[in-house]
């Protein structure tokens, strides 16, 4: 179970991560739900 953690919060981070990079990328100042879709599904395999 203490695996799961570190696991869970690096994912958290990743998932978050990219929608930001995203949004800064196209120099918008907000993240929409498809944009956090994508991350999860860059993200997840």
């Amino acid at each position: 179970m203490s695996i799961m953690n570190p696991f869970v919060s690096d994912m958290f981070e990743r998932i978050t991560a990219e929608p930001s990079r995203l949004a800064q990328y196209n120099k918008r100042s907000t993240i929409t739900s498809r944009k956090f879709q994508t991350a999860v599904r860059s993200t997840l395999p």
